[in-house]
């Protein structure tokens, strides 16, 4: 927030008892029920607004989650908190708010999450991917990750053991969900950078082709117990260039359906362009 003037905002988890609404409203059914969905299946992502005095905390935004949670007797629910003397700079808050300070905090998983309910909803997924200063070929990533993902990986970054870059890697690389399980659990393990976790993927990509299956645990360390040094730094050389090409393929198709860039095709008389 810009200027002199700041106010104190806390974050937290409250009692939900200790929560009384400001205003009410009714309910869209439809979409409180995907509300109670989502977080039953991802968890809370945009805490509550409360304002407090006394210990006592009066609800601003955020009724719909704190309803979901009653439903799915949750007793605590994640909140900002501002407290009641701020109240007079009501706008100061609003615009905190608005300003996507509730977005910026978001982990890469939550972001993930929230454009897939996105997408799930018949929501615009550039306009989701604006509010969290991305681009579309990134969100289209983000999402991929997570619809694709198995179970374990998922779990391994709710965790917080597997961080979101390596999972990335991990599911673009290895369409086959025990793999990516097996290869998991070594970078869990073995705690991995990124090139390393590259080498393994690729490890696993081979191990699968040659056997027609996923390669076992004890497959895949004894295989890269036999990777020499020059072929660990050549393979992450490669994958280095496969990343590179696919943040090129993917901003490539992020432009195919942008209207601007396909009239400004035209106007150029670019060789070989035709619309499809």
């Amino acid at each position: 927030m810009t200027g002199k003037e700041e106010i104190r905002v806390l974050e937290g988890e409250i009692d939900i008892g200790k929560i009384k609404a400001f205003i009410s409203r009714d309910r869209d059914k439809k979409g409180f029920k995907e509300l109670v969905e989502s977080i039953k299946k991802y968890g809370l992502l945009i805490p509550v607004t409360l304002i407090e005095e006394d210990g006592k905390f009066t609800l601003i935004k955020g009724e719909g989650r704190v309803e979901a949670h009653k439903m799915l007797n949750l007793h605590k629910i994640k909140a900002f908190i501002f407290q009641k003397k701020d109240w007079n700079k009501q706008k100061m808050i609003m615009d905190w708010l608005v300003e996507n300070k509730v977005r910026e905090k978001l982990s890469p998983l939550d972001k993930a999450r929230l454009l897939k309910i996105a997408k799930d909803s018949g929501k615009s997924l550039i306009e989701e991917a604006k509010k969290l200063k991305m681009g579309l070929a990134t969100a289209k990533q983000y999402v991929d990750t997570i619809e694709q993902a198995d179970e374990s990986v998922l779990e391994a970054m709710g965790n917080n053991k597997l961080n979101f870059t390596k999972a990335k890697e991990v599911v673009a690389g290895l369409k086959d969900k025990k793999s990516q399980g097996t290869v998991t659990e070594i970078i869990i393990s073995d705690n991995l950078s990124v090139e390393d976790t590259r080498v393994v993927i690729r490890q696993a990509q081979i191990l699968g082709k040659q056997r027609k299956r996923s390669a076992t645990l004890e497959e895949l360390r004894s295989s890269l117990l036999n990777i020499s040094k020059d072929k660990r730094d050549f393979s992450q050389l490669l994958n280095k260039t496969q990343s590179r090409i696919d943040v090129l393929t993917n901003s490539i198709s992020a432009l195919k359906e942008d209207a601007k860039f396909l009239v400004l095709l035209k106007e150029a008389q670019i060789a070989n362009y035709k619309e499809e």
